[in-house]
């Protein structure tokens, strides 16, 4: 560089600046790619190598990407479909020609509702506690209650059937409800309450979306246990992605029932208690452990899942779709140590989170403080309690900047 600086010309000075920039605004966000396991099915494609089950795990990594908001919409699309045109269609149609064994994997295209693990739960308790549906309707209140009976009425769902097991609702209602709430959802804002997506079945019983294999492998993950080492939940999550353990599979979905429980009410408790507050160019809110949910959250996804669920509750009456969401939560009960996640405003629609360079530049400008990045997502850290407000302090100034 000094060379460079010493000896310049215009064409040398105009390379450097130029790679500078492009170095700036590369690593300016960040953001997802194409899922990894649909990469390695592509990589097992050009080995000749790809089945059913290998195209099941990609479908089940493309959908935690939108479940999880890593990718958009159209992303999520765009994959969908080409998996289902290059690979679905090809394999599935060869093993109605060989008429395989009623064991193995079948895949199937199909509409999907945005109501976590319903078919594993009533249909009234997966609304109440589903991101999409909560936050529209905003079941929290007097009103949203009221609306989400009149949204169960209007379809001609009787409230007896929708808060028993979606399992024992009758036959005729379970067929006819995802064109029922299709023909009312525009009434009541819910446009965007059915997406594109896949079914493996198992022989005849065992059917399961993708989207409830990916609540599942999170409950069997993110169930912090001091019986389960680390390796013993991965070894459990990798038996359940099999989905032939279905015995796993059910533990792991009534787990993540539990959590999908905790965030709707702790969404309900930072509203009721009024516990978001605003830092001018953010909104932020500590979980504290006199919460009875705080030991859920202390894992950095399910942490970052609450904030991404608490953002559209708070934005629904207020300003804060133009501002960044800012939670933060023990490590544990008793501990010394906080984890704190950022995640961008509601109207950036392409999940590219600048927040990563804002948490990077905001720790270099604090000094002697013990910060760990320990995640792959940029603004996941870790600290200690005491700094915490040393850090904010320094993110208010950054962002204002």
């Amino acid at each position: 560089l000094f060379f460079l600086h010493r000896h310049s010309c215009p064409i040398v000075l105009s390379f450097v600046c130029v790679r500078e920039e492009i170095l700036l605004k590369y690593y300016e966000y960040f953001y997802h790619g194409s899922s990894t396991s649909l990469l390695m099915l592509e990589l097992a494609h050009l080995m000749s190598k790809e089945n059913n089950e290998l195209v099941w795990w990609a479908i089940v990594g493309l959908t935690e990407q939108l479940l999880y908001q890593r990718i958009d919409r159209d992303k999520y699309v765009t994959d969908a479909h080409y998996v289902h045109e290059q690979f679905v269609l090809r394999l599935n149609r060869q093993m109605e020609d060989r008429q395989g064994s009623i064991h193995s994997l079948k895949l199937s295209f199909d509409q999907e509702l945005r109501l976590s693990l319903y078919r594993h739960w009533s249909l009234y308790e997966s609304l109440l506690h589903s991101e999409y549906p909560a936050c529209i309707l905003k079941v929290w209140t007097q009103n949203g209650q009221r609306l989400l009976n009149e949204f169960l009425a209007e379809m001609g769902l009787p409230l007896v059937q929708c808060q028993q097991k979606y399992s024992a609702m009758d036959v005729d209602l379970r067929t006819g409800m995802k064109d029922w709430i299709e023909k009312v959802s525009a009434k009541y804002r819910l446009d965007e309450i059915l997406y594109i997506s896949f079914i493996a079945q198992f022989g005849y019983r065992n059917r399961f979306c993708a989207a409830d294999i990916v609540f599942s492998l999170t409950g069997l993950l993110e169930k912090l246990d001091a019986k389960n080492s680390l390796m013993e939940r991965f070894s459990e999550a990798l038996q359940a992605l099999s989905c032939r353990k279905v015995d796993m599979v059910q533990r792991g979905i009534e787990i993540a029932k539990e959590q999908q429980i905790a965030l709707s009410q702790q969404v309900r408790q930072f509203i009721d208690m009024k516990q978001v507050l605003s830092a001018g160019p953010f909104f932020y809110a500590y979980l504290d452990e006199s919460s009875p949910y705080v030991h859920h959250f202390q894992s950095p996804l399910l942490l970052t899942r609450l904030a991404h669920f608490l953002q559209p509750a708070w934005s629904s009456r207020r300003r804060s779709q133009e501002v960044p969401f800012i939670l933060s939560a023990p490590c544990g009960i008793g501990s010394e140590k906080c984890i704190v996640v950022g995640v961008p405003a509601a109207k950036e629609m392409t999940h590219k989170n600048y927040l990563n360079r804002a948490f990077e530049e905001a720790v270099n400008n604090m000094r002697g403080v013990d910060v760990v990045f320990d995640s792959f997502e940029a603004a996941v850290i870790e600290m200690r309690v005491e700094d915490r407000p040393m850090f904010f302090d320094a993110l208010t100034a950054i962002l204002e900047s």
